[in-house]
């Protein structure tokens, strides 16, 4: 089976293969098509101003799709942060719940931008970088000794990149240096802690309102099937009657609605 968003190795969905395509998709076509690139990042970027006072929520998660087109190192760094650290981290939970961890965690990294003053109301924050450093946090919980190579030059550890990474967030919000997102990255870390404290209670929770959906949709269905059903039956019981009629009184005696029933039954009966 070929197919772009099933896994080589478990030959299963991948949430990180669909993240990635739909991430790399966006891009180009920001990058390829300009006039709808700045739609798309204009209306899809993360603006305080639009979700505060526009109300336009949707923001919190496709800010995380979007990345400038005029760094391409950015998306580069952020997809391979993704494969690299993410890969394990979905075998060890499944597509489901990582799915779960990203859309949490961008949202969460974009709510606690808009939250903090260090984020002006004009800017327009867009890349994925909150939900990977979150993604770095937990890799570091499971694997704090593993060795890594910092900005792809220095080795150092997990858990030490984590640290260095968290005092330059701290750093960037407070100073607010660079063309980057520092708050964003921030949340993005604080969200990686709070998954690892309360992330089987919100897995839990995303699950419960997923079935909650899904039984509405069930007993929405269930009583549309019932209606139809009393409604055929109904429907036999009059087509019955009227057979009865033509046997007591002749097919002369129907009324024109009676005949229509009729009509209406025998052809539905041809297309069973």
């Amino acid at each position: 089976m070929s197919n772009i968003f099933i896994d080589k190795n478990t030959r299963k969905f991948s949430a990180i293969n669909f993240i990635m395509t739909v991430t790399v998709t966006v891009h180009l076509i920001v990058f390829l098509l300009p006039s709808i690139g700045m739609y798309l990042v204009n209306y899809g970027g993360l603006s305080p101003k639009l979700v505060i006072f526009g109300g336009q929520v949707w923001r919190l998660v496709t800010y995380a799709f979007l990345h400038d087109p005029s760094a391409l190192f950015h998306i580069i760094f952020n997809m391979l942060m993704l494969w690299m650290f993410g890969k394990e981290i979905e075998h060890f939970w499944g597509s489901r719940k990582f799915f779960v961890f990203y859309f949490f965690t961008a949202i969460f990294a974009g709510v606690f931008s808009l939250s903090m003053a260090a984020s002006p109301l004009h800017v327009n924050i867009i890349g994925a970088s909150g939900a990977l450093m979150a993604l770095l946090v937990i890799y570091a919980h499971y694997f704090p000794e593993r060795q890594l190579l910092f900005f792809f030059i220095f080795p150092m550890k997990v858990k030490t990149a984590v640290i260095i990474y968290a005092v330059v967030s701290v750093l960037g919000t407070t100073n607010n240096y660079g063309n980057i997102s520092h708050i964003t990255h921030l949340g993005g870390m604080i969200a990686g802690f709070l998954w690892i404290k309360y992330g089987d209670k919100i897995d839990l929770g995303a699950r419960n309102v997923a079935a909650f959906f899904q039984n509405n949709k069930t007993q929405r269905s269930d009583f549309a099937f019932q209606r139809e059903k009393t409604k055929i039956n109904n429907r036999a019981e009059e087509v019955s009657r009227i057979l009865d009629k033509i046997n007591l009184y002749g097919i002369q005696s129907l009324t024109p609605a009676e005949r229509k029933i009729l009509h209406e039954a025998s052809v539905n009966s041809r297309n069973l």
